[in-house]
């Protein structure tokens, strides 16, 4: 039999002497296990039980009636009390410049608070905090003064959504990506302004997702550490295809990149529709055939700099860094969460 903490994604079996936290974050004491043997009893014609230990009992507060998750693994059991979720509250104190600010609000939404109350007797920091919750899905301002105000969670964020929110993730960023391809290659660079607005859809929906792992990251997955770094790296692509937005956005009608160029960004965009499908099917040839074009890819962006203007340039640079976003993503956060695909257990 295991006794298994799942927020701290810890298994012990009775007969090893380990100190271990309870799964709570509620719980501050430290429970000393000991060499312990159940017998098995049989009631009935084919049931076995065991008891649990008196001592566990009581400190995680189990009483007749209560439901025990029971998880088998490999022919391991895994029993634990249900995971209760622990509102969090936090205060911060924000002044300019709001760079710094936001990274504040956002660090504290990523790491599953609750209620955010803000200090700040800034006027231009106070309109910026309500421009960035509208980014926190399910959360909003609840009161607000000249000298601050409370952010709060008013609708429940369903931790079964994500992986909804993940495809929607994917989507989005490959329509910005898309997008902003066929305006740059119609001539329509005014138009990037606009299309760059598709971002803070994506940066929501990542946002979100970071902050469902914080709270129950081991009931969405397994490894949520490779989630975490999946989804940064699809941040930051949106970044850099918000970058190249407003980069080329002042650009006139009548200036062209060269096809070189906009060929490397249609490759782009292909390696990243392939990035997707094989995320999702993890398809052998596919995989090899995202890792061998994005080298390729990197090494015609290369060569194409050294001949490039301004814009040419600028637009390479943050091609560049999607396609290493692109293969970071599709290596090790891909392999470990797919891990079930290609490993035969033994």
């Amino acid at each position: 039999m295991i006794y298994s903490f799942p927020q701290y994604n810890i298994s012990y079996p009775i007969f090893t002497i380990v100190k271990t936290y309870l799964y709570s974050t509620e719980y501050s004491s430290i429970m000393e296990s000991h060499i312990m043997q159940r017998k098995v009893i049989k009631q009935g014609n084919n049931t076995l039980t065991i008891t649990l230990p008196k001592k566990w009992v009581d400190l995680v507060g189990v009483k007749v009636g209560d439901e025990l998750q029971v998880i088998e693994d490999k022919g391991v059991l895994q029993i634990g009390k249900e995971q209760q979720e622990v509102e969090k509250e936090a205060q911060v104190t924000l002044q300019p410049p709001l760079r710094f600010a936001s990274r504040k609000i956002f660090s504290l939404f990523r790491r599953g608070y609750d209620t955010i109350h803000v200090s700040s007797s800034n006027p231009e920091v106070l309109r910026a905090v309500s421009r960035w919750t509208n980014t926190m899905m399910g959360f909003d301002i609840i009161r607000q003064t000249e000298k601050g105000c409370v952010i709060k969670r008013i609708a429940k964020i369903d931790v079964k959504e994500f992986e909804q929110l993940l495809r929607r993730l994917f989507l989005v960023t490959i329509t910005l990506a898309k997008d902003s391809y066929e305006a740059i290659v119609q001539q329509r660079y005014s138009a990037l302004e606009e299309i760059k607005q598709l971002e803070s859809t994506q940066n929501k929906l990542y946002v979100t997702c970071q902050y469902m792992l914080q709270k129950q990251g081991f009931t969405i997955a397994d490894d949520p550490y490779s989630y975490y770094l999946l989804l940064k790296k699809l941040e930051e692509i949106g970044d850099q295809l918000k970058y190249v937005c407003s980069s080329l956005a002042p650009t006139k009608p009548e200036q062209k990149i060269r096809p070189e160029v906009l060929s490397v960004y249609q490759k782009t965009i292909s390696q990243l529709e392939l990035f997707h499908r094989f995320f999702y099917s993890f398809h052998e040839q596919e995989g090899i055939a995202l890792l061998t074009n994005t080298k390729e890819l990197i090494q015609q962006g290369h060569q194409l700099l050294a001949s490039s203007k301004k814009e040419e340039s600028i637009l390479l640079h943050r091609l560049l860094s999607i396609l290493e976003h692109i293969r970071v993503a599709s290596g090790n956060p891909t392999f470990c969460i797919n891990e079930d695909k290609f490993v035969t257990k033994v």
